[in-house]
């Protein structure tokens, strides 16, 4: 997961001018994007079962 979010992230630096949403009132997405950052610098633990 790690290495899907880094490359997710490299992609999305690369094409510099992307929309996640048509919508620019609602920014659901940005934690959603702080999330992929998250798991590309391997910030998230597994989870406890």
């Amino acid at each position: 997961m790690q290495r899907l979010a880094q490359s997710l992230l490299a992609r999305l630096d690369e094409a510099k001018d992307i929309r996640i949403s048509n919508s620019t009132v609602n920014r659901r997405h940005v934690p959603i994007v702080r999330g992929w950052r998250k798991l590309a610098k391997g910030e998230y633990a597994a989870r406890p079962k």
